[in-house]
């Protein structure tokens, strides 16, 4: 019987230790959150906090809706370009004919081409 008294014993004294503990590390935060000389009491400190959390929420909310809008308005912004130039008449000397493309996500878009030749640019 004694030896189950002092494994409760023992039991009690731990859990008194951790209670101990969990009390100083309590005091320590609440020592660190008034030293920061905060002259309100933490019911307003949470609301404040609460309000701020909201709005950022809220510009969060719309900057992601700007976002999406400016994602649809890029799809028609020209993002894809291709250029070459060539020599389409053999021995007119150099590259100086070339061809632009400018298209969209959509793949819609122009080309520009220039064809020189000894009598003129087309």
């Amino acid at each position: 019987m004694e030896q189950y008294f002092i494994y409760i014993l023992g039991l009690i004294l731990l859990a008194d230790a951790w209670i101990v503990f969990r009390l100083l590390k309590l005091d320590k935060v609440r020592k660190e959150f008034y030293s920061a000389s905060i002259k309100k009491d933490l019911e307003q400190v949470l609301v404040e906090q609460n309000r701020s959390i909201t709005k950022i929420n809220q510009t969060l909310d719309d900057h992601n809706s700007r976002l999406t809008d400016l994602a649809i308005l890029n799809q028609s912004d020209i993002k894809k370009i291709g250029f070459v130039k060539f020599n389409h008449i053999d021995g007119s000397g150099g590259n100086l004919s070339f061809a632009l493309s400018l298209l969209n996500d959509h793949d819609d878009g122009m080309i520009i081409s220039s064809l020189h030749a000894r009598d003129g640019v087309r």
